[in-house]
């Protein structure tokens, strides 16, 4: 036979309706005691009735717990001494290693999201990290600008060596061989340069380097003396005398001076008048010259004393400076060298002394073959506008516009400042983890370190509460915890505050039990709708509605028997006192009352049972 849900449920429950029966028919509201009308006999027994009404039925499960942060972490809501309880979502932890420098917060002081709690010293790895990142982006920026920049020549160059195999106009041709033999003769130039003898000169001036290097290191590295009056005398002096040269290359010139000039221009030029004008005898061609050669002299000197020449201002004007600097530095009070001073200066020396070793020693292997390539090339761009280009020429320039334009893109994309800007990326984002930041808004509750203690991500530096959301936590057993699911209604009763009662949703379900001798339960939060007047760690009752149905005919649990069939009746009584069986289809049903889906009227009176005899 199918049961309906109702049967099913007064089945299983049918024993606890029955002994139950009789203790709750004690309290029943509408008992009544019910005659027996046989022969107008007094009764035999007295019996419990209640009427059948319509009204709500609400299950629900529950149990002590108290009040906690709105995002803590579920825990047990009594911990038991000895065992080690849940991390906090409260606590604030250090995203990096190190020593606590500062604390920047106090107990009871209200932080907002993001704001700085402590700052952690790592001994300078973060901020080195930083600085070396910068420098090597740096170096990859420039490295990359560099490798574009010769991979757009290098596909300039590719284009312009296939247009050129590819025709062109005679004029162009023509231009194109000329630079192509002019290409060979540098090329073979640069490759007898490479392995000759450096000259004189150049060994002069890379030796004068190095002992100029050595000479600036060596005079950071000693005391300087103090000036000599004979030389801070001769310094005055010849700023004095160059400033005086100076005035002569730029001021009036000599009145006597100018008429003596003009005086000898005229003579000059009467000698010549007078050599050649002369018929006999003829003048030499030598003599022509001379004369000219005189009258240009003339003209010149008369020319620089009334015009200032340039270039002997200038020369003036340097010596002034010159004159000037050597003065300031005789009468300047020295400095000691800097260690950076020093150190460029020693640097100097190795770049000087490299450089000589270089002119000195043997030609590089890479130079002389890049040279001897140059060379080729050079050549064979000769020989193909000579003859004509090839087909496989042509083929082999395709190919090589190809690879330089695919060479050039790869230098766009940048790779290795991609890369370098990453690397930058991470060592300011470690930076900035040296500074431990509230990650919710809150009242900083406890402080857990103080300055200098050792720190790393496992321990917390403080304690952040959302005072203002509330919630409560609350452990149900294994068999309450089945029934409950996030979002069902709740209802919090806090004895502190007289019994006040707060209503709330389940928000959270632990997944994983906590064992407490033996016992195991589900922690299990509350997220409150209000929360004033609460404070955490006050003790509340909690109870979770897991079913209800409102407006339903309902009777109480022990108006509820069983037929021979296991089929749930109840015992009707009629106005006057007779009784009778009605089968009855029943539905929810909580500790107290039960729901009666089919098979009852509101109004109806039901037996509850035997109360006596």
């Amino acid at each position: 036979m199918r049961h309906t849900k109702g049967q099913v449920l007064g089945r299983r429950t049918r024993r606890a309706l029955n002994w139950t029966a009789v203790v709750a028919a004690m309290g029943a509201v509408g008992a009544v005691g019910v005659r027996s009308l046989r022969g107008g006999s007094p009764p035999r027994a007295t019996v419990a009735a209640a009427t059948a009404s319509r009204g709500d039925i609400v299950v629900s499960v529950g149990a002590v717990g108290r009040i906690v942060a709105a995002r803590s972490t579920l825990q047990t809501a009594q911990p038991t001494v000895g065992t080690a309880a849940a991390p906090s979502l409260d606590a604030v932890y250090p995203s990096t290693r190190g020593n606590i420098a500062r604390l920047l917060v106090s107990a009871n002081q209200r932080v907002t999201r993001g704001q700085a709690i402590a700052v952690v010293d790592d001994g300078g790895a973060a901020a080195s990290a930083v600085a070396l990142a910068q420098t090597r982006l740096a170096t990859a920026s420039l490295e990359a600008q560099q490798s574009e920049d010769v991979a757009a020549l290098a596909v300039t160059r590719a284009k312009a060596d296939l247009e050129k195999l590819q025709g062109g106009t005679p004029v162009a041709h023509a231009r194109a061989l000329e630079v192509a033999r002019r290409s060979v003769a540098l090329a073979k130039q640069r490759l007898a340069g490479v392995g000759a003898r450096p000259t004189a000169a150049d060994l002069g001036a890379a030796e004068s380097d190095v002992q100029k290097a050595e000479a600036d290191l060596a005079t950071l590295l000693q005391a300087a003396p103090a000036p000599a009056p004979e030389a801070v005398t001769a310094a005055q002096q010849a700023v004095t005398a160059s400033q005086q040269r100076l005035a002569r290359a730029t001021g009036p010139s000599d009145p006597a001076a100018v008429k003596t000039a003009e005086a000898a221009a005229k003579k000059a030029e009467v000698d010549l008048a007078t050599i050649v004008g002369r018929p006999d005898p003829v003048p030499t061609q030598a003599e022509i010259d001379a004369a000219r050669l005189g009258l240009d002299a003339a003209r010149a000197a008369l020319l620089k004393l009334t015009v200032p020449d340039p270039t002997e201002v200038n020369t003036a004007k340097l010596e002034v400076e010159k004159a000037r600097g050597d003065l300031a530095t005789l009468v300047r009070v020295p400095s000691p060298a800097t260690p950076q001073a020093v150190a460029a200066a020693r640097q100097a020396i190795r770049a000087a002394t490299l450089k000589r070793a270089k002119l000195l020693g043997p030609p590089k292997v890479a130079d002389v073959t890049s040279a001897r390539l140059d060379l080729e090339r050079s050549r064979l761009e000769l020989r193909n506008l000579e003859v004509g280009p090839s087909p496989t020429s042509l083929s082999a320039a395709q190919q090589g516009v190809a690879a330089a334009s695919a060479k050039q893109e790869l230098a766009r994309s940048k790779p290795n400042v991609k890369l370098a800007a990453a690397r930058l990326s991470q060592a300011q984002t470690a930076e900035r983890r040296l500074t431990v930041v509230a990650p919710a808004p809150g009242t900083v509750t406890a402080i857990l370190t103080q300055p200098g203690a050792r720190v790393d991500p496992s321990i917390p530096v403080a304690t952040v509460t959302d005072v203002d959301h509330l919630a409560a936590a609350v452990d149900l057993s294994e068999f309450d915890v089945a029934r409950v699911r996030s979002g069902m209604r709740a209802i919090v009763g806090v004895d502190a505050l007289g019994g006040k009662t707060f209503s709330g949703r389940v928000g959270l379900v632990a997944l994983s039990p906590t064992s407490t001798g033996g016992v195991v339960t589900f922690p299990v939060q509350i997220t409150l709708a209000r929360s004033k007047g609460l404070r955490t760690g006050l003790n509340v009752s909690v109870k979770i509605i897991v079913a209800q149905r409102r407006k339903v005919v309902q009777v109480p649990l022990e108006a509820v028997s069983h037929d021979a069939s296991d089929h749930p009746i109840v015992t009707v009584v009629g106005a006057n006192g007779a009784q009778s069986s009605a089968p009855v289809t029943l539905g929810l049903a909580n500790n107290k009352r039960v729901e009666i889906v089919k098979g009852l009227e509101p109004g109806v009176r039901v037996l509850l049972g035997t109360s006596g005899a």
